[in-house]
């Protein structure tokens, strides 16, 4: 069950760096989503889905686990530390957002002419 978990993570992983790519509506949609994952890393202080695999490994909620760090490594980033990867996820949302802003811009300013 905990693999499901990591699996599930990694796919919305992968929404996150491309739902971009989706036609319209899709990067509205897209937009909602990373402001979700954000306000919950807010109020939450962390992922749930990393807590919720933490829970099914047996890991106690204090021990490390990084979900993005350790994917970062695995695409070759060895010497990446938590701060690191924390600050290439919030600026990689950052990005997409933006990017999914201009599309949102692009749509409303076509529907106008």
């Amino acid at each position: 069950m905990a693999w499901a978990v990591y699996l599930t993570h990694v796919l919305i992983l992968a929404y996150g760096a491309l739902g971009w790519m989706i036609p319209m509506p899709g990067p509205a949609v897209h937009l909602a989503f990373l402001l979700g994952v954000r306000y919950h890393w807010h109020v939450t202080g962390g992922c749930i889905i990393t807590e919720w695999e933490k829970r099914l490994r047996g890991m106690p909620s204090e021990e490390e686990r990084h979900f993005t760090r350790n994917v970062l490594r695995g695409l070759g980033l060895k010497h990446i530390d938590d701060e690191g990867a924390y600050k290439v996820l919030t600026a990689g949302l950052g990005a997409l957002a933006a990017v999914d802003a201009v599309f949102i811009a692009e749509a409303i300013f076509g529907a106008l002419n």
